[in-house]
Formats: C-alpha cells, structure tokens, sequence
C-alpha cells in the first residue's frame, strides 16, 4: 500500500463557556493509496517528537482504529495532553494500515504542529492579564515559585501557622525584640538547662528572698528605760519573715543594767511574726538606764 499524505489541517478545538482551552485538537488530512484517494476503514498511530527527522518522542501514542477515510479525507481528535506542549517546536508522525491488514507504514515526512491563534495568545501574556480567579485551584507548586519571591506582605494574617513551620525553621533571629511574652510560654516549658549561666541578676527577680540582701533585711528596735525590772518585746513584720539578728542591748557605756532573759518566740511557726524579747534589771534602780530590743529579718514573700 502506497499512502501520501497531500493535505495536513490543524485546528486547536476550545470550549464553549468555560474560560479555559481544552488539549483535544481536531487533525484533518488527505490520505492517497498508489496515486489515488484512499478509501474506506484504517487503523492510525499518531506520535509526538521535538525534531522534524530525528529527535526524540514526546508524550504517549495516540492509536486510533477503524478511522472512517472518505475520498481520501479522514477527521481525528487527538489528545496528547498540555504536557507535551511548553512552547517548543512538534512534529506529528503518522503510521497507517487499512485495518486489520498487517503492519502499520510511518509516513514521511513529519508534520510540524501549528500553534492556533489562541495558543499563540498564551506565549504573549500581558503583565496582570492573569488573575487569581484564573488559576485552577492547586495549580500553582512550590515548583512554580522562585527561592525568595514570596513577602510577609503577600501573606494573608495568621496564613501561616505551626503545622506550617518546620522544627527548628524559626532562629531567634526571626523573632522580633520583646515579641514572646509570658502568656506566650507553656507552664514547665523553660528549665534551668534553657538558661544561660548569668544571664539572671538580681533585677531580673520581683523581690523576695532571691533579691539583694539589702533589699530584703530590715531591723526593728525598741528602747526602754529601767528603773528595776522592765521588759522590751520587738517582732518582724510578717509571718513569713526569718530572724537572723536578736540583740538585747544597753545603750550606755558603764550600765548597772543585768540581762535577765532574751527569748525568740514564733520562730519556727506561721502563726504569727518572730519576736525577741527581753527582760532586764537595774541594780542600781536609783539611776534610770536605758536598753534597747533590735531584732533583724529577711522578708520572704
């Protein structure tokens, strides 16, 4: 069988309705059998290749049976899908047989692919002429996008969450001065291994028994004066404080008073404040003298 192809008509067959082109196209062609029209039913193979002779094939066979030929005029649809085309030059390769009668004959030469007007369109895009609302839902990949193209700016609030974030993606460099609160932090989240040696002073602490010590002693006293027995009682000024310093003491160099008894009670109870007292006596109760009750404590909060 001797069959030429003499005419070849591509045309790109789109929707009605819908805003995007199909990938089916309409083939039309002349088929001759030994110098005349070819007629009657013929199997076809249609191929894709990204050279005019050689080259290589591109995309799947396209196999069509039983194609009805007419005076040597046959009509296909083909679909070889958008993959195959990306701008670059095609050629079709045909092979026929009259059907079921043995071996298919390639024909030759190719023929080149013609880009229909509304292809055409696709290859000169005008900047903005592609909208959002024109994007297929999932068509856009992290393929798609250049490294560095995406801005917080084009990121909608709150679009980006922590699934989103892998482990160890975000450094503190990211993090803006003063952005983490207390709020932000889980209870037991922060250990001891989290916290640089030095890093916490005693600014960093609200009071309590971690401050200074000058922040947290205080003294009380009380002064009295003997003429015979008398006592003296002083206390810290919250049940939580610590005592550290209880001193009975005169107040004059050369004094006749005697130390009876010095008592530190409520020191191991919450019941009430540590208190000092003490109890003194003046031998020589004919000349007053003075003494004085200190007691010293560390506030605890």
């Amino acid at each position: 069988m001797n069959v030429i192809p003499r005419l070849l008509l591509i045309v790109l067959i789109t929707a009605c309705g819908i805003a995007h082109a199909e990938t089916q196209f309409t083939y039309q062609g002349r088929l001759g059998n030994a110098g005349q029209p070819a007629d009657g039913l013929h199997d076809f193979q249609f191929r894709l290749f990204d050279d005019e002779i050689a080259g290589g094939q591109v995309g799947v066979d396209q196999s069509l049976s039983s194609v009805d030929v007419d005076a040597g005029i046959f009509t296909v649809q083909l679909d070889f899908g958008d993959g195959p085309f990306n701008a670059a030059p095609r050629w079709l390769e045909i092979a026929v047989r009259e059907t079921g009668a043995g071996a298919y004959t390639t024909l030759t030469p190719r023929q080149r692919i013609g880009a229909a007007p509304f292809a055409i369109e696709t290859l000169f895009v005008a900047p903005g002429a592609v909208d959002n609302i024109a994007l297929q839902d999932n068509a856009v990949t992290t393929q798609k996008i250049a490294d560095g193209n995406i801005f917080h700016d084009d990121l909608a609030n709150f679009a980006v969450g922590t699934a989103k974030l892998s482990n160890q993606a975000v450094t503190r460099l990211k993090i803006a001065d003063n952005a983490i609160g207390t709020s932000q932090i889980e209870d037991d989240v922060v250990t001891s291994a989290d916290i640089r040696d030095g890093t916490i002073t005693p600014d960093d602490i609200d009071g309590g028994l971690y401050a200074r010590k000058t922040q947290v002693l205080y003294y009380t006293s009380q002064a009295a004066v003997s003429a015979g027995k008398v006592v003296a009682t002083v206390s810290c000024a919250d049940n939580n404080d610590i005592p550290v310093i209880a001193v009975c003491n005169p107040l004059l160099t050369l004094s006749a008073l005697r130390l009876v008894s010095e008592r530190i009670s409520d020191f191991g109870s919450d019941a009430g404040p540590a208190t000092l007292q003490c109890r003194m006596v003046n031998d020589n109760p004919s000349v007053p003298e003075a003494f004085e009750a200190t007691i010293g404590c560390v506030a605890v909060p």
